[in-house]
C-alpha cells in the first residue's frame, strides 16, 4: 500500500513539473519581437476598454486613455515592418502593411477624439470600436489558429 505522504509528494512534484513546462512554453511564445509588441498592445487595449466602460471611469481616466491611444499609434507603426505573419500564413506582405495602415489610421482618429475634453464616454467607446475592428480584421487573416 502506498503511503499517503508519498502520494502527496508525487502529486506535488508532478504539478510543479507541469507548471514549469507550461511557463517555459509560454515564455518561448512571448520571446518574438512581434509577440512582445502585441503584449503592449493588449495592455493599452485593456486600459482603454476599462476607461471607456462607464462615464465615471472615462472622466477619471481620460488622460490615461489618451496616453494609451498615442502609444497604440506608435505600436501600430512599429508593427508594419514585421514579415513573419505574412510568411506564416502565406499572405502577401502588402496585406499585412495595409492592415497595419488601417490600424494606424483608426488609432489616430481615436486619439484625436479622446484628446478632446468635450468627448463623452459614449462617443469614445463608439470610436474605439473602429480600432477594435482593425484588430479583428488583421487577426482573421494572420492569427487563424487563435
Amino acid at each position: 500500500m502506498i503511503s499517503r505522504k508519498f502520494t502527496v509528494a508525487v502529486a506535488a512534484m508532478l504539478g510543479t513539473a507541469v507548471a514549469t513546462a507550461g511557463l517555459s512554453a509560454m515564455s518561448a511564445r512571448v520571446d518574438s519581437p512581434l509577440e512582445k509588441l502585441m503584449e503592449k498592445v493588449q495592455e493599452d487595449n485593456s486600459k482603454i476598454l476599462k476607461g471607456v466602460r462607464t462615464a465615471p471611469n472615462y472622466k477619471k481616466s481620460q488622460d490615461e486613455i489618451i496616453a494609451a491611444a498615442k502609444e497604440m499609434i506608435q505600436l501600430a507603426k512599429d508593427s508594419k515592418p514585421f514579415t513573419e505573419p505574412g510568411k506564416k500564413e502565406k499572405q502577401p506582405q502588402e496585406k499585412w502593411e495595409q492592415l497595419c495602415d488601417e490600424w494606424v489610421k483608426e488609432s489616430e482618429k481615436f486619439a484625436e477624439i479622446v484628446s478632446n475634453k468635450e468627448t463623452t464616454q459614449v462617443d469614445a467607446k463608439n470610436a474605439y470600436k473602429a480600432v477594435q475592428k482593425t484588430c479583428t480584421d488583421c487577426h482573421d487573416v494572420f492569427r487563424k489558429e487563435d
